[in-house]
């Protein structure tokens, strides 16, 4: 041979794996299925044996041999797996160099060819998919790492949190605590003081207003002594005490308290 090609079809096109002129150009890469020598072997599944070209034009390719002084073509299919995947190509200047008795030699090395071919195929196509997959697997370390970053991230803000909420609650069950005996200091002082008045001479009206004001300042105690209780409910330290009460004193006192906001 002249020249010499292998030709693969890919995605239904033609594709030159392989030529020995420098540039390939005797091998047309954007050659057609139909109306090429090349094409033809491919859909037909046979050999083409031509032994004198003599200048014909009959397929695709024939432009290019006769201006390159080709006058016998030999192309072979390449089949793997009972599927044609190209053609295996020698082409001549002198008539008659490839005959009948060349095609059973050349078929055979071109089976041969074939299976080399696609297990260089299988390779490429295995040697991808590693790629991809340990490319898959970094991108799949990256974003664990990421994720697990943001959890610990996360951990600490809402760990942050807990402690200014623990430190929040701390300062108000203190600053409940100082109020309430702040309160209830002087508070107790006006109960004093009111006692002792009370047993003193007074008029009915002055009696019944200091009444209210010894009533009013006792509920105003108790408010204070059930603000301590709720400090003393969340840090889970209250001790209940039940004892009897008259609903009657209760209601009386109520009102009394009602009559001197009105008044």
């Amino acid at each position: 041979y002249d020249f010499i090609s292998i030709i693969l079809v890919e995605n239904n096109n033609l594709r030159v794996a392989y030529a020995n002129d420098a540039d390939g150009s005797i091998w047309n890469p954007h050659l057609p299925l139909k109306n090429s020598a090349v094409g033809r072997v491919i859909l037909q599944n046979q050999p083409l044996l031509r032994q004198h070209l003599g200048g014909t034009k009959t397929f695709a390719e024939d432009e290019t041999f006769g201006a390159m002084g080709i006058q016998s073509t030999l192309n072979i299919p390449l089949r793997a797996k009972r599927q044609v995947i190209g053609t295996w190509n020698m082409a001549s200047r002198q008539i008659g160099t490839y005959v009948p008795d060349h095609l059973e030699i050349a078929q055979s090395m071109a089976d041969q060819l074939a299976l080399a071919i696609e297990n260089a195929r299988l390779f490429q196509q295995a040697q991808q998919e590693i790629r991809e997959r340990k490319q898959a697997q970094a991108a799949l370390e990256t974003e664990r790492a990421s994720l697990a970053q943001r959890v610990e991230q996360r951990t600490a803000e809402l760990s942050m949190a807990n402690a200014e909420l623990a430190r929040a609650s701390r300062l108000k069950d203190e600053f409940l605590a100082s109020m309430s005996h702040e309160l209830r200091t002087p508070m107790h002082g006006i109960l004093g003081m009111v006692e002792l008045v009370l047993e003193s001479q007074l008029n009915q009206d002055q009696k019944e207003c200091l009444d209210a004001i010894q009533s009013s300042a006792k509920v105003l105690l108790h408010i204070i002594n059930d603000i301590l209780d709720l400090s003393k409910i969340e840090a889970g330290k209250v001790q209940l005490a039940p004892e009897p009460f008259q609903l009657s004193t209760f209601l009386k006192s109520s009102l009394r308290l009602l009559e001197s906001s009105v008044k």
